[in-house]
């Protein structure tokens, strides 16, 4: 007894320069916008608010206990970013219900939108598990796997017509376009019951 979902994947890769953005029909290169954006921070009080941002930050310490405790740690890439126990994702059907994500609500929804880290080697079926028991159909990465020469996380997709399972979710990518400056990838998902 089977169950398929598909997947849409998209990795934004390196931007080639110079890029043209259009904002309200007026086009800007990235450099200028940065140019633009140093002036204007130059120009302002922003030592004042980020002070602000930061006394913010500093009173809304969250409870972290779940992923810093030693057996998540190690599920942990980065031993700085931890979700807080409040807004964490839980995996239902796993020996430990620990995966270092946290869902986002909008104000158009709760749990609108789930931010996770990129999995390590054994994350991946935690990874998965999360995105089949989530019914997640967009998955959007915002780094290479390979950025600066260090590996940033486990690839977690097939080469295109291979399938791979991840604990017992099987995945397929059925279709890959590749454009300057992101991919798009098809990736069929099938969990086999046990």
């Amino acid at each position: 007894n089977t169950q398929t979902q598909t997947n849409q994947h998209v990795q934004l890769n390196d931007i080639p320069q110079p890029v043209k953005i259009n904002i309200e029909g007026n086009t800007f290169t990235v450099k200028k916008l940065k140019e633009s954006g140093q002036r204007i921070l130059a120009e302002s009080n922003m030592p004042t608010l980020i002070a602000e941002f930061e006394s913010i930050a500093k009173e809304r310490d969250y409870d972290k206990s779940v992923g810093k405790d030693p057996l998540n740690k190690p599920k942990n890439s980065f031993k700085n970013i931890i979700p807080y126990n409040h807004n964490r994702v839980t995996l239902l059907d796993a020996d430990s219900d620990y995966i270092n994500a946290s869902f986002i609500n909008t104000t158009r929804k709760e749990k609108e939108f789930i931010a996770a880290q990129g999995p390590k080697p054994e994350t991946l079926n935690d990874f998965w598990k999360m995105i089949w028991e989530n019914n997640v159909t967009v998955i959007i990465m915002l780094t290479n796997v390979v950025e600066g020469g260090k590996c940033e996380f486990e690839k977690y997709w097939p080469n295109v017509g291979d399938q791979q399972m991840f604990g017992n979710i099987m995945t397929k990518t059925v279709k890959e376009q590749s454009f300057p400056s992101y991919t798009i990838r098809k990736i069929r998902t099938r969990k086999n019951r046990e």
